[in-house]
């Protein structure tokens, strides 16, 4: 259907029409008269097609084609004739909106003729394929200028920058110049008027504590400038502090040397020997060496409860020769006990004769012997090795630590000359009776 506009618009240009004809053919160009209802309609060739006056032609969105209907062909009364589109001019005239007329013509059906002509089936021109309108890229509009206020005054141009220094003393430190620092509030700086390092400086030293007896220590320094931390280690000479000795033990003298005093020091341990007095003769050193063995079976007598042993001078002297008889003969021998006994006459006078017996002298006490085989040693050390080796067995301990014997002498004798070391031989006699 076309749109009411559209129908506008085609009058319109009918009407441009009539007058372009008219103007050729001499014809009235003025419009038509309005159609009388009673007439019959007239063919026209001055138009592109017949007008029905019942019919109100109502608007579409399709085109009407370009061919024009063959005017020989009779009209058909039922069949609506599409308009076609008119030709358009290189220059689009502006559409005026056409005079509407005072009273509408009423619609009335058109008088039919006295014969009927055959119908015919017309042709359906193809409708034109609808084209899209070609789109214009758009272009971008200008901004405007933004307003100006008009009272506005242009800016005076800024003047060129102005340095305005502030100045920072650095001061020198012990590794570091010292300067001046000058800073500008745009950034820029610089630095003049230079001293030169301070330098460490180190005076009050303290000692680190750190000597030993025969080497110096070492003392250290900080710096005396406020804020370096540097500090400087350096000898402290003349700090050694010597050797601080303490008597450790002494030893008797030995067949080689003379009494000895062992001193050490109680910083680093250091040991310091001391000999004093002249080396024993065999007799002197074998005598200590008995004393001292009496003295720690003593000493083991006492932590037990039983009373220290006395030592009796002619006792010693049978025990004495007892221990240079077992260097031939190790072992209890009655006969060489009995021998060394009569020597010395020492005891008590036992005569058997009148009864086919033997006269001998008895002292109604056993005897411990030992031996050991060990260089040359201290006489207290060799007196608590006898000592011991008789404590830590039972069968002689059971009557050299008795309560029952209290009286008690030793012998000592060695042989130097032994391969294996000296060959040490040990005699100890117990009474219960004191002979002198």
């Amino acid at each position: 259907m076309l749109s009411k506009n559209y129908g506008k618009k085609l009058f319109s240009v009918a009407m441009a029409a009539a007058m372009v004809l008219s103007a050729f053919t001499g014809c009235n160009a003025n419009p038509p008269e309005k159609p009388n209802m009673s007439d019959s309609v007239e063919h026209n060739e001055n138009t592109h097609g017949n007008i029905k006056p019942d019919v109100k032609p109502e608007p579409s969105g399709s085109t009407q084609p370009d061919i024009n209907p063959d005017p020989s062909e009779p009209l058909q009364p039922d069949v609506k004739p599409e308009p076609s589109e008119p030709l358009q001019p290189d220059v689009k005239p502006e559409p005026s909106e056409p005079a509407k007329p005072d009273v509408e013509p009423e619609p009335s059906e058109p008088a039919k003729p006295d014969v009927e002509p055959e119908p015919s089936v017309p042709v359906k021109p193809e409708p034109p394929q609808p084209t899209e309108p070609e789109v214009k890229p758009e272009t971008p509009k200008p901004e405007p200028p933004a307003p100006t206020e008009p009272d506005a005054k242009p800016e005076p141009p800024k003047p060129e920058h102005q340095h305005r220094y502030t100045d920072k003393v650095v001061a020198p430190t012990c590794t570091e110049k010292g300067y001046t620092l000058h800073t500008c509030t745009c950034g820029h700086s610089y630095k003049d008027s230079y001293k030169d390092a301070l330098g460490h400086s180190f005076t009050k030293y303290k000692s680190n504590n750190d000597a030993t007896c025969t080497k110096d220590g070492t003392k250290t320094a900080s710096c005396n400038h406020p804020g370096c931390k540097a500090t400087n280690t350096v000898t402290d000479t003349g700090s050694a502090r010597g050797h601080e000795y303490q008597l450790f033990y002494s030893t008797s003298a030995t067949l080689t040397h003379g009494p000895q005093d062992l001193f050490v020091c109680i910083i680093c341990n250091h040991h310091h020997l001391e000999t004093y007095g002249e080396p024993y003769t065999l007799e002197e050193y074998q005598e200590e060496v008995a004393k001292a063995t009496l003295k720690y079976i003593n000493k083991y007598r006492v932590e037990q409860g039983v009373p220290p042993a006395i030592s009796l001078p002619g006792l010693q002297k049978v025990a004495q020769l007892r221990a240079v008889q077992l260097q031939k003969n190790y072992a209890h021998s009655v006969d060489d006990l009995r021998a060394a006994l009569a020597y010395y006459k020492y005891g008590d006078w036992v005569d058997l004769s009148p009864w086919g017996g033997d006269q001998y002298y008895s002292i109604n006490g056993p005897e411990a012997i030992y031996r050991n085989r060990c260089g040359e040693v201290s006489v207290d050390a060799m007196g608590e090795s006898i000592a011991r080796t008789f404590r830590n067995s039972p069968p002689h301990w059971s009557y050299l630590g008795s309560a029952e014997y209290r009286f008690m002498s030793i012998g000592v004798t060695f042989d130097k000359n032994a391969l294996d070391g000296y060959d040490w031989k040990v005699c100890t006699l117990q009474t219960d009776t004191n002979y002198g």
